[in-house]
């Protein structure tokens, strides 16, 4: 019987990329909006400087920086934190084929007595039985 193995580990940069298509695929960041908010700062800092720096307009201009610094965030800062401080992100997983059986091999993720189909190999090392 011939028993195939895939190992593989994910870099910073593909995470990230992947967070990132994930907040535009579902919505949470859309190409609209990114530009809704680039005309609204746009016309916040014509119109400060067009009503002499009255009030209203320093506070159009606050809700737009402050959207911008958000959105920044959100899509810059966040991903990156999240996979520096997740270590399961950066392990090395792997998967295992043989006959007709596939098995999934994570070191740092599951714990066996809360796995109904894991099995514990001769390394110590926690594999998940998939149908």
């Amino acid at each position: 019987m011939e028993m195939t193995e895939i190992s593989f580990k994910y870099t910073q940069d593909e995470y990230v990329k992947a967070e990132r298509q994930y907040l535009f695929g579902s919505k949470t960041i859309t190409k609209t909006s990114v530009a809704v908010l680039t005309i609204y700062l746009l016309f916040s800092i014509m119109y400060l400087f067009l009503s002499a720096y009255s009030e209203i307009s320093i506070i159009f201009l606050g809700i737009a920086l402050f959207a911008l610094v958000t959105g920044d965030t959100l899509y810059f800062y966040i991903p990156v934190y999240k996979f520096k401080k997740t270590s399961k992100y950066s392990t090395q997983k792997s998967i295992f084929k043989s006959g007709g059986q596939t098995r999934f091999r994570e070191n740092s993720i599951i714990k066996p007595e809360l796995c109904e189909t894991c099995v514990i190999n001769d390394d110590n090392k926690v594999m998940i039985l998939l149908p």
